[in-house]
């Protein structure tokens, strides 16, 4: 199974579905801290640690979490996306259209995203 095949693509996406639900928001790109102190992750870097979790392993995607938040590079999220075989491009789409939604709807919005590109892998 390649990192590029519909079941692998699914797999990464069901898990960032997960990460980004659990979240209170998504932030701009690349990462923040809740008022909770935990991690929150912009739609790019929960696809990067969903692909991370599924082709690698957990902690090394818990890692890449904690790497994201506490430098702010945004470098470390097109970084991860090669590192499973997606494109720099890809990943810039997933920050722009992150980044350009409005703060108080973009959890809902890029949950709908996420949602509809499961549809499209199955196509």
């Amino acid at each position: 199974m390649t990192h590029t095949d519909p079941a692998t693509k699914n797999a990464i996406i069901a898990v960032a579905l997960k990460r980004m639900a659990s979240q209170l928001y998504v932030p701009r790109s690349p990462a923040d801290f809740d008022e909770e102190g935990e991690i929150t992750l912009c739609a790019a870097a929960c696809l990067a640690f969903a692909g991370l979790s599924v082709t690698e392993s957990p902690s090394e995607a818990r890692a890449f979490e904690r790497r994201i938040a506490d430098s702010r590079d945004s470098g470390l999220i097109e970084s991860a996306f090669e590192q499973i075989g997606w494109s720099k491009s890809s990943c810039n789409y997933w920050m722009q259209q992150n980044d350009v939604t409005p703060p108080d709807v973009r959890k809902r919005e890029m949950l709908r995203m996420l949602a509809r590109a499961v549809a499209n892998v199955e196509r």
